[in-house]
């Protein structure tokens, strides 16, 4: 049996503040599931999006979020495990313990000694490309407000974010004067940053307007190759002079050329099909936390309309508003 379902409470949250250098002291406060996703950052590089995770959320319907992600990255990475999200998203300690329990185990069966993990930079990271993607300053006071207090360390100051922020702008393309950019830059984040900041939220949100520009073009180019194919090939033939065999010897290209480019562009179809299908997915768990969100805020809304109703026109106990306004479930 694995030593790690006898951990206690201590154990564990000295395991993970020390191998995350976070601040955990309460088994309640990995209830957001932020601190599960980057646990498994810890084993597989770059399959956790950073920029996506809700480090600072309160409320259920928040966390809901990030167990979603969190279910997608083990699909992604083939951990077969059952998340319990419904417990989880509330918060019970024993619920906590024996997953928290499973994850030491995981992660220590795993986990390559030899690499050297900066959770910090990788927390920091994502913010900052969060805070680039929605043109919000980079400052401490941004970050800040996206960090809990557990996560937030007196080194953040702001010469380590613009270390961080200059690696993302050389990876975005924009290069400065005398640039520092980290060792341990993401893959994903070079991925994600490959188009130009004008056009990547584009890219992200207006998937049908793509996909019509993308074909739209490709059948553009296809049909003004023809047509300059067949003017040519008219004009040739007015010369009688020039037999059909030599036009075609000079003009076109040999198979192999031709096989060559249809496989790139195949090969390009092929890259921006899985993307638009990553953003579809994305865009259906968007869809189903904003429809828990909706219904969260509308049943405390029939709470107080019933509340009011009971008193019949008489003054509401403010006290009892407020327990429903502030309660997280």
């Amino acid at each position: 049996m694995d030593k790690s379902q006898f951990c206690y409470r201590s154990e564990l949250l000295a395991w993970v503040n020390e191998l995350l250098e976070l601040k955990v002291d309460k088994m309640d406060q990995c209830s957001n599931g932020a601190i599960y996703l980057q646990l498994i950052d810890t084993v597989f590089q770059d399959k956790v999006p950073f920029v996506r995770i809700k480090w600072n959320s309160t409320l259920e319907y928040e966390h809901l979020y990030n167990y979603k992600l969190l279910e997608s990255v083990f699909k992604e990475c083939n951990i077969d495990k059952h998340i319990p999200v419904e417990k989880l998203v509330r918060g019970k300690y024993q619920d906590h313990l024996e997953f928290l329990q499973w994850m030491k185990g995981f992660v220590e069966s795993r986990l390559d000694k030899n690499f050297k993990y900066n959770p910090q930079y990788k927390r920091v990271y994502g913010i900052l490309k969060l805070l680039l993607f929605n043109n919000r300053q980079v400052n401490i006071a941004n970050v800040k407000s996206l960090l809990p207090k557990w996560a937030w360390s007196d080194s953040i100051n702001a010469e380590y974010i613009s270390t961080i922020n200059n690696a993302i702008q050389m990876e975005t393309g924009v290069y400065t004067k005398n640039t520092v950019i980290p060792s341990h830059s993401s893959p994903y984040t070079q991925h994600y940053f490959t188009k130009s900041p004008l056009n990547r939220k584009q890219y992200i949100t207006d998937d049908s307007t793509d996909i019509l520009e993308t074909d739209r073009s490709f059948k553009l180019d296809s049909m003004s190759t023809l047509n300059e194919s067949a003017t040519e090939t008219e004009s040739v033939y007015t010369n009688k002079e020039d037999k059909p065999s030599n036009y075609f010897n000079k003009n076109f290209q040999s198979p192999t050329n031709s096989f060559q480019h249809f496989n790139q562009l195949i090969k390009q179809q092929s890259e921006e099909i899985t993307n638009l299908k990553k953003q579809l997915k994305d865009s259906k768990m968007e869809c189903q936390i904003s429809n828990l969100s909706k219904e969260f805020y509308y049943n405390k809304l029939r709470q107080i309309e019933i509340l009011c109703q009971k008193n019949q026109g008489k003054s509401v106990d403010t006290k009892q508003l407020l327990n429903i306004m502030y309660a997280n479930n």
